[in-house]
């Protein structure tokens, strides 16, 4: 999607008037008269949404990044025909959204059961943040994104079809078929969890915001922990990464304001940026050995 739009919020641009009934619940990317609009944001009273599919004289073709995050009082919302993308985190946070629904007529994306696909059912797109306690991946689904399930405090078990390619799930968490990348672990999952030995790489947002979270055991072979992996963990109160760990993403731990020990193996070689930002509980010597290793960047 290009950038190449302002953010603009309840005005006229080139002539064109935007005061169709629900535009003052949104905040808008304007492309030019003629080019549609976007939804940036929703400033509304939450319930059951339904996105317009003009806004004025302009068609709405796209959802933002994060444009409803946060919006608790979200409970569903329906994707009009002519929106042909909907960005990163469109719907995160929204902790009382129980259904993403999509108009029949929409030629790029489709709902199955409230839950988020591409058109073809190829990808999941978005689980609402309070839909049901037990999702089942279909067979058909060959990519997840990022933080499909981010912040979905209702989830507690992730299944996936035996006949499906790409995915398959190991008591209730979600991992690649080959089992060497967990993908994702439910938001309402255990609050102790031990990490299957094979597992080769913790995957971005894999357990980000699991706030019931307090203890993960880590086995020797995983190597790598993707960015934003243990972000806002908020219970979460120490780590032992094992020996043969060699890279930790960025913001991996960022925001887990209870974890007061991080044990970081010499194995490591690389840090990211923020990896243990606003890690404000972290004992002063553990923070004072990582800064000497891999400098302020790691907070």
């Amino acid at each position: 999607m290009k950038k190449r739009y302002a953010l603009i919020v309840l005005m006229t641009m080139c002539g064109v008037a935007l005061f169709a009934q629900t535009a003052a619940d949104f905040g808008l990317h304007i492309m030019g008269a003629g080019n549609g609009v976007g939804i940036a944001s929703y400033n509304g009273p939450g319930g059951n949404v339904v996105i317009p599919g003009t806004i004025g004289r302009e068609r709405v073709d796209f959802v933002g990044e994060y444009a409803f995050e946060g919006c608790d009082s979200l409970t569903s919302v329906t994707i009009p025909e002519g929106v042909t993308y909907i960005g990163d985190g469109a719907f995160e946070g929204c902790d009382n959204l129980e259904a993403i629904n999509v108009s029949p007529a929409n030629r790029q994306y489709k709902d199955v059961d409230g839950v988020l696909f591409t058109k073809d059912g190829k990808t999941l797109v978005a689980y609402p943040g309070g839909g049901k306690s037990v999702y089942t991946i279909p067979e058909g689904v060959t990519y997840i994104g990022d933080g499909v399930f981010q912040g979905c405090g209702n989830l507690k078990t992730i299944s996936v079809s035996p006949a499906n390619l790409e995915y398959k799930d190991i008591d209730g968490v979600l991992f690649t078929k080959d089992g060497k990348t967990l993908v994702a672990y439910p938001g309402g999952g255990k609050s102790v969890y031990t990490i299957p030995e094979g597992v080769t790489a913790i995957g971005r947002r894999a357990f980000s915001p699991c706030a019931n979270l307090t203890s993960v055991a880590i086995p020797r072979s995983v190597t790598a922990i993707g960015n934003s992996a243990f972000y806002w963990c908020k219970s979460l109160t120490s780590v032992a990464i094992p020996e043969g760990v060699t890279a930790i993403g960025d913001f991996a731990f960022a925001s887990c304001d209870r974890l007061t020990s991080v044990a970081v193996p010499r194995s490591v070689t690389a840090v990211g940026n923020s990896a243990f930002s606003r890690c404000d509980s972290l004992k002063p010597e553990i923070r004072a050995d990582i800064q000497k290793r891999f400098g302020n960047t790691a907070f």
